[in-house]
């Protein structure tokens, strides 16, 4: 079977929760086998019950889905430079490092050769 990080986070919930199968399937008035088949990943969930599952848990549809790691709503959502930093720490590091020693000279033209090295079809 593939890996289906929806049916993963299904399983993982519900079992941390103590809830049986039938229980979720009640709570979303669905079929047990219905649900069964959620956590075997061999059905796909509407939006208005994944929205339905997130409310019940209070975590969000990005960790239900996968595409996030912490389950709960953020009040205070990342920067995108706390982002970056962490996906990408050694990068961050390293100019971090290098911005104590630059000049303001130095800075300007390290700044325009990352922009024309990874931006370079962009218009000005």
């Amino acid at each position: 079977m593939k890996d289906n990080k929806l049916a993963n986070r299904l399983r993982e919930l519900r079992k941390s929760n103590k809830l049986s199968q039938s229980d979720m399937a009640e709570r979303l008035n669905i079929s047990t086998s219905a649900y069964g088949y959620y956590e075997q990943g061999k059905s796909d969930l509407s939006s208005e019950t994944i929205n339905k599952i997130a409310d019940m848990f209070n975590v969000t549809t990005d960790y239900l889905l996968g595409r996030s790691s912490n389950p709960q709503h953020s009040e205070n959502p990342k920067s995108k430079a706390a982002e970056l930093e962490e996906e990408f720490p050694e990068g961050i590091s390293v100019l971090y490092r290098a911005n104590e020693n630059l000049t303001p000279e130095q800075k300007e033209m390290m700044l325009r050769m990352i922009k024309a090295s990874f931006f370079e079809n962009e218009e000005k």
